[in-house]
């Protein structure tokens, strides 16, 4: 186990980022499995866009996740030592080609973060009833293509550029009950949930609707989603009830392959 002290965060930081409620970053991140293990998720997004004339167009992408549990280490913050483990978190659309997908210059997200271990609970709130809310960074660096890797954090936020599952709190949140998922990598037993955010202004709505099922038998814990995200839009003069669908995007993932002896991409700068 390597130590690793951070000097870039004030007291202040540090502290907030200690006792921040812990969460699921985004629905990827319930618990943290083994070193080298590897989780890799596939799946279809499919967009449909409505014009102003009621044209409608459909694009339809493939989608790959990637989770790789990376190197345990101890951050010392704010003077604490901290038990902490890398994370590496590849987000990849695009359509499919002859070596994988054609995502080009943007369709590629890598997130490489280190994150306290006692910030992954694997639940929607804490046993005082706290929401969680993003998963905390005491470093970390975001990589969008082939570009530079950029210093990122202090908390990781996977919605909307690794994943459209939000980080839904407990009151966005309902526990539908015990559920099976059929994957490619097998059939997962786990708990199935749906969240449902709507976030409204005087010209646009959005709706986002998540369902997806955990199980302890899958690593990091998500063995299945499906998500759901409606944009509409209104004149500022018009009534709430003129609200016309611009764009629908529905995205459904499975486990494709769980694997270990898993390697970083990134390496630390």
């Amino acid at each position: 186990m390597n130590t690793v002290t951070v000097a870039r965060l004030s007291a202040a930081a540090c502290a907030a980022l200690l006792f921040a409620a812990p969460a699921p970053a985004g629905g990827l991140v319930w618990n943290l499995p083994e070193p080298g293990t590897q989780v890799r998720h596939e799946g279809s997004y499919t967009q449909t866009l409505t014009d102003e004339q009621n044209q409608v167009t459909t694009v339809e992408r493939r989608r790959q996740i990637t989770l790789r549990a990376l190197e345990a280490e101890t951050a010392t913050v704010d003077g604490e030592q901290v038990p902490a483990r890398w994370l590496e978190i590849v987000s990849e659309t695009g359509a499919p080609g002859e070596r994988g997908l054609e995502t080009g210059p943007a369709g590629r997200v890598l997130y490489k973060v280190l994150v306290p271990e006692s910030g992954v609970i694997g639940r929607p709130a804490d046993d005082n009833g706290i929401p969680q809310a993003f998963l905390p960074v005491i470093r970390g660096w975001k990589q969008v293509g082939n570009g530079e890797p950029t210093e990122y954090g202090p908390v990781l936020r996977a919605y909307p550029t690794l994943t459209l599952l939000k980080e839904y709190e407990p009151a966005e949140l309902t526990e539908e009950g015990a559920a099976a998922a059929d994957t490619p990598a097998g059939q997962f037993e786990g708990t199935r949930y749906q969240g449902r955010v709507v976030e409204e202004s005087d010209r646009a709505r959005v709706t986002n609707v998540g369902q997806f099922v955990v199980s302890p038998d899958v690593p990091f814990g998500p063995a299945q989603w499906e998500v759901t995200l409606t944009r509409e839009s209104k004149d500022l003069s018009e009534p709430r009830d003129a609200y016309r669908e611009t764009s629908k995007t529905v995205v459904r993932m499975s486990v494709a392959e769980i694997s270990a002896g898993a390697r970083g991409e990134l390496p630390l700068p």
